[in-house]
């Protein structure tokens, strides 16, 4: 079992006021009885429930994810060579995650192959069709210092699955609207486009802050395959790449090789370590 766990921080908030609160939603959701009745697939062959909340304040939830697997199993392991899985329960791999509804802070264990943060907000749509949130990835504190520094002048970004753009919404529309043209008329799975002043004085439009803000934040749920977004002003000619700036935490943990209890005790703790003084 790999024992390095790695951490994300989101900025979270509701689309509008009627919104409920994510830790609201969850408490719902907790309180269903029967763990099987809070199962939902929300993809083909992937089914996840929450399998735990536990309260800190009237603000802040640590919760874990299970990801249920239920077909491909793996075998058992003898001395005397590989058998069948003897358990007839199915298996289960869950993420941690923790929520600072008062600092609209999310931070959870990445594992795309378990849960991904924008799987957890489909999960919570199921129940809820009115849970619609914003999701932007925490850089580090300098990054958007750097940005605001100076008005940029040249923006690079590159995508897979260009088709894919459509989702963009508000100021990133027209580079999505664009992007989702060129990988419709050329059948291109990756595209890079550079928006740019060229010689020209001045500065990029304002709206392109809210473009990159709604980049990051589709990259965040799985919306779009954002491979590289770098954005060039007078102080930062070489540029700031806003995917190498995301505050990604790594840290091998103490896990337990069979005690899921004492797993979520520890990955809880060190949610709260990474999250201790973000305002």
């Amino acid at each position: 079992m790999d024992k390095n766990v790695t951490v994300k921080l989101f900025r979270i908030e509701r689309e509008n006021d009627s919104v409920p609160r994510l830790v609201d939603v969850l408490r719902r959701i907790d309180s269903i009885p029967g763990y099987v009745n809070r199962e939902k697939h929300i993809a083909p062959n992937f089914a996840v429930r929450l399998e735990l909340l536990e309260e800190e304040n009237q603000h802040v939830i640590c919760c874990e994810l299970t990801r249920i697997q239920s077909t491909n199993l793996p075998s058992e392991v003898t001395p005397a060579g590989r058998t069948a899985l003897t358990t007839s329960n199915r298996l289960g791999h869950s993420v941690v995650f923790r929520v600072n509804h008062h600092l609209g802070l999310l931070g959870m264990e990445f594992n795309n192959r378990v849960c991904s943060p924008g799987r957890l907000l489909n999960y919570l749509h199921e129940f809820d069709s009115t849970a619609s949130y914003r999701m932007l990835p925490v850089v580090r504190e300098d990054a958007w210092e750097r940005y605001n520094q100076s008005a940029p002048r040249k923006i690079e970004v590159k995508v897979a699955s260009p088709t894919d753009l459509s989702v963009l919404d508000g100021d990133g529309r027209a580079v999505g609207e664009a992007f989702s043209a060129m990988g419709d008329a050329y059948n291109a799975p990756q595209i890079t486009v550079e928006i740019s002043m060229g010689h020209s004085p001045g500065h990029l439009g304002r709206r392109i802050t809210g473009a990159v803000r709604e980049l990051l934040s589709r990259s965040a749920r799985d919306q779009i395959q954002l491979e590289k977004l770098k954005v060039y002003n007078p102080d930062y000619p070489l540029g700031i790449d806003f995917l190498s700036e995301l505050l990604i935490f790594h840290e091998e943990l103490n896990l337990h090789d069979r005690d899921p209890d004492v797993n979520f005790a520890t990955k809880r703790d060190y949610l709260r370590r990474v999250m201790y003084g973000r305002a």
